[in-house]
């Protein structure tokens, strides 16, 4: 479990590959299996972070975060003018 949560990014696609045969019946059903999207979850990390200790040290592992969410805004694109 270590080694995935260090290195998610790296076993991803494995993880999600072999999901994906899994609920499609085994490698019989490739066909089915391209049209199909599954997503992996990991539930009860050992590691439980505030968001306010999130650190860049943290990009690229697998890790639980809590907190308390007091204002939410709408996501708004930067705009960029220039000569196009």
């Amino acid at each position: 479990m270590a080694t995935i949560v260090t290195n998610f990014y790296k076993f991803e696609p494995s993880l999600r590959a072999g999901l994906t045969r899994f609920m499609q019946g085994g490698e019989n059903n490739m066909n089915a299996i391209k049209k199909s999207y599954y997503q992996v979850a990991i539930y009860n990390l050992p590691q439980m972070s505030k968001i306010r200790d999130l650190r860049t040290l943290s990009l690229g592992r697998l890790m639980s975060v809590y907190g308390t969410v007091t204002r939410t805004t709408d996501a708004k694109p930067e705009l960029i003018m220039g000569n196009f």
